[in-house]
């Protein structure tokens, strides 16, 4: 709302959900294929319902699947020569990362693949919550007058608010996530 109309809706008081960028290590070798296989978001949406924190990522899943796992990538020609980046689990073809999260899931070590990606998201969130601890820290230590045309700025503030507070409850929800 703030982004599309210049306002947030009186009496906001939770942030509701918000999408953070994921990305694959520099130093994972698979780095360049698990780019340009993957067809989705390179993000994670974490998102605040009546019943809880949840949160939703389908890239995730390809940060956290390696070689040494069964993830592969081949160059293949399609029938016409062209040649295209084939994506396989375990010697199997797989045509997305939503098949990959399948994938992972049936396997024998679904609990080491779901505790990478806790982990991932949780390092992220962290990384966020530093950066947006870092700014509040030097809107703190600014003088700042009140003018009129400043309340875009408060509500701006009060965004960051509420996504500070929204990415602390998703950072403990992650941490009793990794210790079970």
């Amino acid at each position: 709302m703030l982004f599309s109309y210049g306002f947030i809706e009186d009496g906001l008081e939770d942030a509701r959900d918000i999408f953070l960028d994921l990305e694959i290590p520099d130093d994972d070798p698979l780095k360049r294929a698990k780019i340009a296989a993957s067809q989705c978001a390179p993000g994670v949406r974490i998102s605040n319902h009546s019943d809880g924190l949840h949160w939703e990522s389908e890239f995730v899943w390809i940060i956290c699947a390696n070689e040494e796992d069964g993830l592969e990538f081949r160059v293949a020609r399609s029938i016409e020569g062209d040649r295209m980046l084939e994506m396989t689990w375990k010697e199997k073809p797989i045509k997305s990362t939503i098949e990959l999260l399948g994938c992972c899931k049936a396997d024998p070590f679904w609990e080491v693949f779901n505790l990478r990606a806790v982990s991932v998201i949780q390092d992220r969130v962290a990384q966020q919550l530093q950066i947006l601890y870092n700014r509040a820290n030097e809107n703190e230590n600014t003088d700042f007058t009140p003018r009129v045309r400043d309340g875009p700025r408060m509500q701006a503030l009060r965004l960051r608010e509420l996504e500070t507070e929204l990415l602390e409850r998703a950072y403990e929800y992650l941490d009793e996530e990794v210790r079970a």
